[in-house]
């Protein structure tokens, strides 16, 4: 999972871009990276890339001129975790800079086809070979809009992407519209500035006014100080599609609370989740139980579960933000993480009934961890309530769920939830079903059939290659 963040027509962008990545910066913790260019002298970049969390210094800043800039967070979901995978990607010949957030399925295919072309790699990142496979078309002779269609046509799965050529920032989107992007647009120091953003929260913070997402198979064309363009390109898509493939998990867990994506509200989304959730287990005994949330990612769906069971709402698990997203980090870190990240408090839990809201259950030992240090705490019973089905089955687009033989609740797996109860050591178990999940789709006035739920159903809206049948995932063979 990525972020990406564009601005176009302010003469501090790099400053706007650099806050906007810091609100992004849930989306990928490992690189992160920044590249400027001016309209009137768009062959000349300026480019940093630095590995962690973002940190700009002010000689960062004085480097980074231009009045469009482009920006990128990253945690590998494909190729390994150093610079040359980091994005933002700059091409020379033609000049253009570019950037996208999700992973493409023929990723292979499309790289032998360019190699064979003479194309270089420096890298086994997603972003680099579409970065790439645009340059060699514009190279031979494709308008910047007919190779953005091409690529469209050409490469599968998801990409939500910017691209910057010849002074205009052109904005895309996949045709299953998989992963989010959106665009806004600020009023300062008698500039009009063209923001786009992977969610929301990045416009919040620099004060941009939210205009609209983009949809999918459309390109939105930036320049500084007019009107955007915009270009549906669904009409020239071959193997055009009926239904959206919105990624549910965005919506469950991985985007910030207060943003909107795919045209809803992730808050309210959350939160009825929540409600749902409390409305399969039925009536439950207020007296001497509480619910609670695994912070932060959960804590609105605890409200609405709170909200719904009447069964008193507190804060049982106190979290160490510094520790990072365990769910972004490898598996090493993962197991350090779970440790460190949460304390309880315990003279809340002592002799309680506990209602635990999590988001998710990805490999199970999180959970474990979790259930373990309640009880040591003092809790009387712990009531395990997950906010989404079970995940089942590996995603190819761009959020790094394992393979099935790490998930747990796959068919190479426990599969079976009372078995997944046991594992996890809890007096109770509740998942959401996928049914009530669609049920919040519709409340929140969206189509379930336009969301994307392969993780928990195995219904890929692609097709996948042969090694990415079995339980491999990425590109390094």
């Amino acid at each position: 999972m990525c972020g990406i963040f564009g601005v176009c027509g302010y003469e501090e962008a790099a400053l706007s871009c650099i806050h906007g990545l810091y609100y992004l910066q849930h989306r990928g913790e490992k690189q992160w990276g920044i590249c400027t260019t001016s309209a009137n002298e768009h062959e000349k970049f300026n480019l940093i890339k630095k590995m962690g969390r973002v940190e700009a210094t002010e000689y960062d800043i004085v480097r980074l001129k231009g009045n469009i800039a482009i920006g990128h967070v990253r945690y590998p979901t494909a190729g390994p975790a150093d610079l040359d995978n980091a994005q933002p990607h700059i091409v020379l010949d033609p000049p253009l800079m570019y950037c996208a957030n999700g992973d493409i399925v023929n990723y292979t295919d499309i790289r032998k086809r360019l190699e064979k072309k003479g194309v270089y790699f420096a890298s086994r990142n997603d972003g680099e070979l579409e970065a790439k496979y645009l340059a060699y078309l514009i190279q031979h002779g494709k308008d910047p809009v007919d190779a953005i269609v091409q690529l469209m046509n050409d490469v599968e799965g998801a990409f939500s992407s910017i691209l910057v050529y010849k002074g205009k920032m052109y904005a895309f989107r996949d045709k299953m519209g998989i992963r989010p992007i959106v665009y806004g647009m600020r009023k300062k120091n008698g500039y009009t500035s063209w923001i786009v953003s992977s969610e929301t929260c990045g416009l919040d913070v620099i004060k941009a006014r939210f205009v609209r997402e983009i949809k999918p198979a459309e390109i939105v064309i930036f320049s500084p100080n007019k009107e955007p363009k915009s270009l549906d390109a669904s009409k020239s898509i071959r193997n055009s599609v009926k239904h959206y493939s919105h990624c549910v998990f965005e919506c469950i867990y991985f985007a910030r609370p207060e943003s909107c994506i795919f045209n809803l509200s992730v808050y309210d989304f959350r939160k009825l989740l929540g409600i749902y959730l409390a409305r399969q287990l039925g009536e439950l005994r207020a007296e001497n139980s509480i619910v609670g949330s695994v912070p932060d990612s959960s804590n609105v769906a605890a409200l609405g579960f709170h909200q719904e069971s009447k069964v008193p709402f507190e804060f049982m698990l106190i979290r160490h933000h510094s520790t990072g997203r365990t769910f972004i980090a490898s598996k090493d870190e993962r197991e350090e993480k779970a440790r460190l990240k949460y304390n309880p408090v315990r003279t809340v839990i002592k002799d309680k009934n506990v209602y635990v809201v999590d988001d998710s259950i990805v490999r199970g030992t999180t959970s474990r961890k979790i259930v373990r240090m309640l009880k040591n705490a003092g809790a009387k019973t712990v009531n395990l309530c997950i906010s989404s089905p079970p995940i089942r089955f590996p995603c190819f687009y761009g959020i790094d769920t394992p393979t099935k033989a790490e998930l747990i609740a796959s068919s190479e797996r426990l599969f079976d939830e009372k078995k997944i109860q046991g594992f996890v050591e809890a007096d109770h178990l509740e998942y959401l079903t996928i049914e009530n999940l669609k049920n919040v789709i519709r409340d929140c006035g969206q189509n379930p059939d336009d969301f994307c739920f392969a993780c928990m159903d195995g219904k890929y809206p692609t097709r996948l290659p042969a090694y990415k049948k079995s339980s491999s995932k990425g590109h390094c063979q």
